[in-house]
């Protein structure tokens, strides 16, 4: 017999085996968790023992697979984001338990131990806890759970609007204009660039952050963005993708950012935002640059992401709206401005089809009569 080698799964420092080309993770990589878990699974293979029986996967091992098998499956990051969070909590409690013994009570001590926190609105702490559910539906997928556990785990109830004191979400807000206006004069033109375009397209965040050169097609009038991927890619037939027409405000801010970037590149990197602000600094500096500033060696500084992400937008509008002095407010809010002007202006069916969707609970479908529409409205705004 065959005695598998213990692997390292470096991304989050897990040891693991291989059995029936299954991956069976065991610990943190050098505990002695880890290596009690592997001579215990080395002994069970000597006395005959298959790993038939799911006993052997750990709470830990199901989330290490369900995280490194779903990395980049969802088109948002956002989206892994939240089973991560979802995941903090059984794993705080139950890390080291059989999968097949985590049930419905122990899920709703999870789910107290998440109201207790006071970080979640019930509407989102629901979302959670079925996040928890999705994670054993995977490993039931692996073979890695029992039918039987994703079933019980259910029964468990969502709480319900008013049966609990936990607060309700509050419905986000569309920006006001007087704070938009304030807040963009301390950005970096950059990112002043991001939320300008966000303002004249109704764009969401991520559609911003993930923008290339290439993506835009400036052949036609008014120029359509064509995005590679978003967030709603799974509901869509393949060859149909998420276009956004780009009005002449639109094509104003976008147009110095594709004549100096290659076709490949993200129109906004904060590479550049980190440029702007550099040479800002030196421009106002009273005092002359030192040599050991000259000669400072930065190849050991951490490299600029290619591109922003939702969270460090988010942080740049917020560290600009506390230095101009108004309420701090996030990206998507700047979604719900347009759509609520847009609709004032054009009619609700108008707002769905400019921000993409068919219908008011955000059901996407795309036709080609919306599309005629989204032009015509783009002309329209200029």
């Amino acid at each position: 017999m065959k005695i598998p080698k213990m692997g390292h799964f470096k991304p989050r420092n897990l040891a693991y085996v291989c059995i029936n080309r299954k991956r069976v993770y065991l610990g943190k990589w050098g505990s002695p968790e880890a290596a009690e878990a592997y001579a215990r699974l080395v002994d069970s293979l000597i006395h005959g023992n298959t790993m038939g029986d799911t006993t052997a996967v750990t709470l830990a091992d199901l989330a290490a697979a369900f995280l490194e098998a779903r990395a980049n499956y969802y088109g948002s990051p956002a989206q892994i984001e939240r089973f991560k969070t979802a995941l903090e909590f059984p794993l705080r409690l139950y890390a080291n338990l059989p999968v097949d013994e985590f049930g419905p009570l122990k899920l709703q001590t999870v789910r107290q131990q998440m109201m207790e926190s006071g970080r979640f609105a019930r509407n989102y702490l629901n979302t959670l806890v079925n996040c928890i559910r999705h994670v054993f539906k995977f490993g039931v997928e692996r073979e890695l759970v029992k039918p039987d556990t994703l079933l019980a785990l259910k029964s468990l109830s969502p709480i319900k609007r008013g049966r609990s004191a936990m607060r309700e979400a509050v419905p986000v807000k569309p920006v006001d204009i007087e704070i938009f206006q304030k807040t963009i004069e301390y950005l970096p033109p950059t990112v002043a660039a991001m939320v300008q375009l966000q303002r004249f397209t109704g764009m969401r965040p991520g559609e911003v952050c993930i923008m290339k050169a290439d993506d835009v097609d400036t052949t036609v009038d008014p120029w359509v963005y064509t995005l590679s991927h978003d967030k709603t890619d799974y509901r869509r037939a393949a060859d149909d993708k998420r276009t956004i027409p780009l009005g002449k405000r639109a094509q104003e801010v976008v147009a110095p950012f594709l004549e100096r970037k290659e076709p490949n590149e993200y129109l906004f990197s904060p590479l550049d935002a980190q440029t702007e602000r550099s040479a800002e600094l030196r421009a106002t500096r009273l005092t002359p640059i030192t040599k050991q500033t000259r000669d400072r060696d930065n190849s050991e500084r951490r490299p600029y992401n290619a591109r922003y992400d939702v969270n460090a937008y988010g942080r740049a509008i917020a560290r600009a709206a506390k230095r101009a002095g108004v309420e701090s407010w996030s990206p998507n809010q700047l979604r719900h401005l347009y759509a609520t002007e847009i609709r004032a202006k054009y009619g609700l069916e108008a707002a769905q089809i400019m921000l993409g969707h068919s219908t008011a609970y955000v059901t996407q479908i795309y036709a080609e009569r919306d599309r005629e529409k989204a032009v015509e409205i783009a002309m329209m705004e200029g």
